[in-house]
């Protein structure tokens, strides 16, 4: 099944959810104590960027007290208390409430830039806060993929010349190079009468 967005007038669902961008919890921590959200009253997600170990923003789930002032940031709308799609949108189609159960995610989230995202580890603001020693693993970065030139500016032929003096120096008859061909030159002439006689 599909899940699709499309724009709507209005909510049609209660706005329970905030998502504040940026890749630092300094700045979803300052962002929160100026919109006066309370941590103990609000669930937190952190949600990731399309680009691999990178972090897009910061997903609130509020429990009840609902900020009237957001600044910047995003309110999403809490549809069936599963999934969350961004404000004066809807989707389609129904989904069942027996669907919702199968889903193992305490929720979703339709990402702004590349669709859904499970959030299911709430941010722990103690272990984040505190101050994490260095990591001692080397970070292994892939090598970059091979570039496929669309137009060929320049090419070289390596002819090997012991085997370029032995070709010479054995000449082959005509009969000889006519059968060592890569392609059946019979089917070759007899595609090209049918293409003549067609004419």
């Amino acid at each position: 099944m599909e899940l699709r967005i499309k724009p709507f007038p209005k909510n049609i669902y209660p706005k329970n959810g905030l998502l504040i961008k940026g890749s630092s919890p300094l700045v979803w921590l300052q962002e929160m104590e100026t919109l006066e959200i309370d941590l103990d009253r609000t669930k937190a997600y952190a949600i990731p960027a399309n680009t691999p170990n990178v972090i897009y923003g910061c997903f609130l789930v509020f429990q009840d007290h609902v900020p009237q002032e957001i600044g910047k940031n995003a309110y999403f709308q809490w549809v069936d208390h599963k999934l969350f799609i961004p404000e004066n949108t809807t989707f389609y189609p129904k989904v069942n409430h027996e669907d919702w159960e199968a889903v193992d995610s305490t929720f979703l989230i339709m990402h702004p830039e590349f669709g859904l995202v499970k959030l299911s580890e709430q941010i722990d603001w103690v272990e984040l806060i505190q101050e994490s020693g260095k990591i001692e693993e080397t970070i292994r970065k892939p090598l970059n993929g091979v570039k496929i030139p669309q137009i060929i500016e320049s090419y070289t032929v390596e002819i090997d010349d012991e085997k370029m003096l032995e070709a010479l120096q054995k000449p082959q008859t005509e009969e000889e190079w006519m059968n060592n061909l890569p392609f059946d030159l019979k089917k070759v002439m007899a595609g090209n009468k049918k293409k003549l006689k067609n004419i």
